[in-house]
């Protein structure tokens, strides 16, 4: 996109930061407030009990949307930093640990889990839909959104700017109470009403929809073998990752049972690294001396 737009422009406006200040991320933020609630009332033991029936709730997306409710359940029985913590990676703590042959029960202590938990709890508000938006400024834009679109923009030359992230905006969003931004299941409604104004319906009225890579169709279908190649055939990973477990996973992904291709795709890439890192130092990569603890 950046390639195609710096052929007409040289500066560009995006989106970025709408989702965040004006709560826009519903199938994170509704979930978060309803577990919020449903942690007031529910007393301390029996949200344990919750909390354990949710991890052994099956994920199946084969199952009717109204009864996926393994996290919503999980989530109750954690703290609220917590629970942000984990609908904030593509892919669960306990399923990273299982990947890396680690005990799910063991404790994450990584700097990676401290800076996401510390943001989150940081925010002045007792908002569950703000803290998670302010966390979500503090680390998921800069470190996810923005750092993709600047990549990509400069390397065609692209100069793209955010207004919605003026400091003076995203304060003004922060003084509007969540219950305003957030309506029922209905993200970014002040907005919606200021689009409604401007666009016409068969713009303004449409649903959220993510800008993603077809990732899921590539692993099942025309890059298949070639992460075959690439990661099980190899033995780069077999020292970082428990092997059957990436394989049976794959097994799946290519059965279309269920979707691992976010998981598979970070496996691939990590593969990748290693390959490329032993090449030019002639001496077996460790990406554990670049990341630091476990995470």
């Amino acid at each position: 996109m950046s390639r195609a737009a710096r052929r007409h422009v040289t500066v560009a406006l995006t989106g970025d930061g709408g989702d965040e200040a004006f709560a826009g991320y519903d199938f994170r933020y509704v979930p978060h407030r309803i577990e919020q609630r449903l942690r007031s009332v529910v007393p301390g033991p029996l949200r344990r009990l919750v909390g354990a029936i949710g991890a052994r709730w099956p994920r199946d997306r084969r199952i009717p949307r109204p009864l996926r409710a393994g996290s919503v359940l999980e989530n109750i029985g954690r703290d609220p930093a917590d629970a942000y913590y984990t609908d904030l990676a593509f892919l669960k703590p306990t399923d990273a640990r299982r990947l890396m042959g680690i005990s799910p029960g063991t404790g994450d202590d990584s700097p990676i889990y401290a800076r996401v938990a510390d943001a989150y709890r940081r925010c002045a508000s007792n908002d569950p839909v703000q803290k998670s938006e302010y966390a979500d400024l503090k680390i998921y834009l800069p470190n996810g959104p923005l750092v993709k679109v600047d990549r990509m923009s400069m390397a065609h030359g692209l100069e793209v700017r955010c207004p919605l992230l003026d400091h003076r905006l995203i304060e003004f969003a922060f003084r509007i109470p969540a219950s305003r931004k957030q309506i029922g299941r209905t993200g970014k409604a002040v907005l919606r009403r200021l689009a409604r104004q401007r666009l016409p319906g068969e713009i303004w009225g449409l649903p959220k929809r993510g800008f993603t890579a077809p990732v899921a169709e590539w692993l099942a279908g025309p890059h298949a073998e070639i992460f075959r190649r690439d990661v099980l055939d190899a033995a780069v990973l077999a020292s970082h990752l428990d092997m059957r477990e990436v394989e049976r996973r794959f097994a799946a992904h290519l059965g279309r049972t269920a979707d691992h291709s976010y998981e598979l795709w970070a496996i691939w890439v990590l593969a990748r690294w290693l390959q490329r890192a032993s090449a030019s130092t002639g001496t077996p990569a460790d990406p554990r001396a670049t990341l630091g603890p476990r995470s």
